[in-house]
């Protein structure tokens, strides 16, 4: 039986997020998913907010992800939040950009007002 070792993890690509505090990032995979992480910190309280997938087509994904937390701005906790957002194995991100928070929330469908008008 074979045994894998001396793993070389090679970084393909990089983005430089000048206020990790306050910032939005658009990622997409080659699929043509859109996954966004909004980071809004106001008098040291940090709000983090996670979406996607999306594939801005006006229809639903089968399944979508959103999130919302509270917390202490922790420099610390928000580096490790942006990697795992960017390097999740399941999503396969291949392009990431910084945007404005406006234009990142503009992108994610309000959950409740779908439930309500799209009855099956």
């Amino acid at each position: 039986m074979n045994f894998d070792y001396f793993t070389v993890k090679t970084v393909m690509a990089n983005i430089d997020i000048d206020d990790i505090g306050n910032c939005a990032i658009e990622a997409n995979n080659d699929n043509g998913e859109f996954f966004y992480l909004v980071i809004r910190t106001t008098l040291g309280t940090t709000q983090i907010f996670e979406y996607g997938p999306t594939i801005h087509s006006g229809v639903m994904e089968k399944s979508v992800n959103c999130s919302f937390k509270r917390m202490e701005f922790t420099e610390a906790k928000i580096i490790k939040k942006i990697q795992e957002f960017l390097n999740n194995p399941y999503r396969t991100i291949t392009q990431a950009k910084e945007m404005t928070i406006e234009e990142a929330l503009e992108q994610c469908d309000d959950l409740l007002i779908y439930m309500k008008e799209n009855t099956f």
